[in-house]
């Protein structure tokens, strides 16, 4: 089985990297997790299936103890035949599979501390796992681990999800965001309108398909950001004309009181932008969309292609 999860570390910290093994195997037993002295068998080339194993992960683990970088630590880095220093820089050609470790009071990293090829690992957001709130920290340390395996499995951006959606809009406006997006989901699910998942590296969007229509009319994204893309609008000959579009933001603004300069209204946009919107806005934006394309444009949504 090919191993997704790599592990890399010192020998003074092999109890840790055994205790992460033990953690992670139980969650990721189809994707694999690889520790040298767990994974190579008798008789194997131990440089070779390192490299191999390195190269075809998709998240690798650098565990970094206290000593990771004491003065004995910093100088088997400089050697180009270290083990730990040939395991990251195969990471690091991907630099975003890899997630420091650091155990205890393992040392944060920075770039005048690392040789060249390996100055990139400073960059990267640690996590900090501990004794005293392992069950935490490792709790943390998974949920890591399974973002990024998603992320790398579909080219550096997360397959998203209702979970996932909602867990990064507590992440990024914390519990409110969280109940008022959710308010906005159990909304359209009442009234039988689909949700499409936007996927991004970073925001996810939930893009609303109202019933019997087989476009997007809105999109939200996980910071409550609101767009309504008034170039698909536009492929159906939906306010096409300045004072349309003029017209269209002047209702908006009623709605939701956002304000939309008017030189933006007359440009060919992209988008009209509505901040903190929340589910009581959501029926009378769609209403109005509605509305409005019926007003304007060619052909309706519903029957659009």
């Amino acid at each position: 089985m090919a191993n997704e999860i790599f592990i890399s570390y010192r020998r003074a910290d092999a109890g840790w990297a055994g205790r992460i093994y033990d953690c992670l195997e139980k969650d990721f037993q189809s994707e694999g997790v690889f520790m040298d002295v767990r994974g190579i068998q008798a008789g194997q080339l131990f440089d070779a299936v390192i490299k191999e194993r390195a190269d075809s992960s998709k998240v690798m683990l650098a565990v970094i103890g206290e000593s990771w970088l004491s003065e004995d630590g910093a100088q088997r880095l400089r050697s180009p035949d270290d083990y730990v220093r040939k395991e990251l820089e195969i990471g690091l050609r991907r630099k975003e599979r890899v997630i420091p470790v650091l155990i205890e009071q393992g040392p944060y990293l920075t770039a005048d501390k690392l040789p060249e090829t390996l100055r990139d690992i400073a960059d990267l957001q640690a996590l900090r796992v501990t004794h005293q709130a392992f069950q935490n920290d490792a709790e943390q340390l998974r949920e890591v681990t399974k973002d990024r395996l998603e992320r790398m499995s579909s080219g550096g951006k997360r397959a998203w999800d209702r979970t996932l959606f909602l867990q990064a809009a507590h992440g990024t406006g914390g519990s409110r965001l969280e109940q008022r997006l959710n308010a906005i989901l159990d909304w359209a699910a009442t009234e039988r309108h689909a949700i499409k998942w936007g996927n991004g590296a970073k925001y996810g969007t939930a893009q609303i398909v109202p019933k019997d229509w087989s476009s997007t009319a809105i999109s939200i994204d996980n910071t409550g950001l609101a767009f309504i893309f008034m170039n698909e609008f536009q492929k159906m000959g939906a306010f096409t004309s300045v004072d349309d579009r003029v017209e269209l933001a002047k209702k908006l603004n009623m709605i939701h009181g956002v304000a939309i300069p008017k030189d933006k209204v007359a440009q060919a946009f992209v988008s009209f932008q509505i901040r903190n919107v929340d589910q009581a806005d959501i029926a009378p934006l769609l209403g109005l969309i509605e509305v409005e394309l019926k007003r304007t444009a060619r052909s309706y949504p519903r029957d659009a292609q």
